[in-house]
Formats: C-alpha cells, structure tokens, sequence
C-alpha cells in the first residue's frame, strides 16, 4: 500500500506491471514522467542512442529518464505491453523464467541508466557454485 504522497519525490518508479506504475502515479503521486515499468524503460533506453553528457552520474541518469518519457510521448504505456509474468501460484519453471528475465532487465537498467560497461556487468548464466 502507498501512502499519499510516498514516492513523490523519486527521481524513478519501476514497477512489473502497469497497474503498479499507475498506482505509484495515483495513490503515491509519483511523477508520471518518471513511472515505467523494467521492461518499457530498458526498451526506451535502448532505442535513445544519443550519449547523455556532461553533469554527474545522478544528473545523466535524470537526463536519460527525461528522455525516455519524451521518447515514449509524454504518456504512461499501454496497459499490458512491457509487463513481467507474476510468477505466483506457478510452476517452478515459470519462476525460474521471471528470475533470468528479471535479471536480463537490472542489468539492461544499469548499462542503460548509469554507464555501465557491459563487459563488466554479470552475464545472465549462473556462475559456478550460485543458485
């Protein structure tokens, strides 16, 4: 449950599903323009190919929330595009599926957002002795 008023001030709010971004907007007066779900903010990122320069780490990554925002019309998503599987209830597979996606997204999210090198972020494979 959010609050009134709880995420106002975040400078982003991802949520799996849009019915999470919208009620970050609704009930947490989040910024519309700074709510995504993981998987529509790692496609914009990915499809805003100028470099963000100049300003710190923080004031880049603002930047690039900015530009996704305008890049995806100044609007929340379409409901049910962009959205990761609720797992509960499910299959063991189907867990294990949402973990590698989710997984795959964070990293997307960190190279995308904060410059990560992608040679220096973790695969998605398990490493030796993890699980």
């Amino acid at each position: 449950m959010l609050t009134p008023g709880a995420v106002a001030a975040a400078d982003l709010i991802v949520g799996f599903e849009q019915t999470h971004v919208r009620h970050a907007v609704v009930d947490g007066a989040a910024a519309q323009s700074r709510a995504f779900t993981l998987g529509e903010f790692v496609r914009i990122l990915g499809d805003i190919s100028e470099p963000v320069a100049g300003g710190t780490l923080v004031e880049r990554a603002r930047r690039r929330v900015a530009a996704a925002h305008e890049a995806r019309g100044g609007v929340l998503g379409p409901l049910n595009t962009d959205e990761l599987v609720d797992p509960f209830g499910r299959k063991r597979n189907v867990y294990r599926a949402v973990g590698d996606e989710l997984r795959r997204l964070s990293f997307a999210l960190a190279v995308g957002l904060f410059e990560v090198d992608p040679a220096l972020a973790i695969s998605g494979t398990e490493r030796e002795g993890s699980r």
